[in-house]
C-alpha cells in the first residue's frame, strides 16, 4: 500500500540506501501504482540525502514535471504541498546553495501555497 512505500522510501534515504531508491520507484511507476502526495514528498527527501547536488536537482524536476501546484484541479497529478518545497529548501540551505537560488525557490512556494 502507499503507506508501505512511503516506509521504503524514508528508509532508503535515512539509512544511506538512495542508491536502491531510483529502481525501487521506476519499478512502482512501471506496474502503474498509484503513487500519493506523500509518495512523492518521501522519494523527493530521499533524492534531496544523495551527497551534492545531482540528487537535489533530480527531485526539484520530479516536482516540477511529476507533480501538480495547488489550484491546478485539471491534472490528476499528485499536489505540491508545502512540505515538498520545504523539503527542497532545507535541503537547498544544508546544501549551502547560493542565496539567490534559495530565494526563488521561496518565492515560487509562496506564489503556489497561499
Amino acid at each position: 500500500d502507499q503507506a508501505s512505500v512511503s516506509i521504503v522510501l524514508d528508509s532508503c534515504g535515512h539509512n544511506g540506501y538512495m542508491h536502491r531508491a531510483p529502481s525501487i520507484w521506476n519499478w512502482l511507476k512501471r506496474t502503474g501504482f498509484e503513487l500519493n502526495t506523500n509518495n512523492y514528498n518521501s522519494y523527493i527527501e530521499c533524492l534531496c540525502r544523495i551527497p551534492g547536488r545531482v540528487g537535489w536537482d533530480r527531485a526539484l524536476s520530479l516536482m516540477k514535471e511529476d507533480m501538480r501546484a495547488p489550484g491546478d484541479e485539471i491534472s490528476d497529478k499528485p499536489l505540491i504541498e508545502e512540505k515538498t518545497f520545504n523539503t527542497l529548501i532545507s535541503f537547498a540551505k544544508k546544501k549551502q546553495f547560493e542565496e539567490a537560488e534559495i530565494k526563488k525557490l521561496e518565492a515560487w512556494k509562496e506564489q503556489c501555497i497561499k
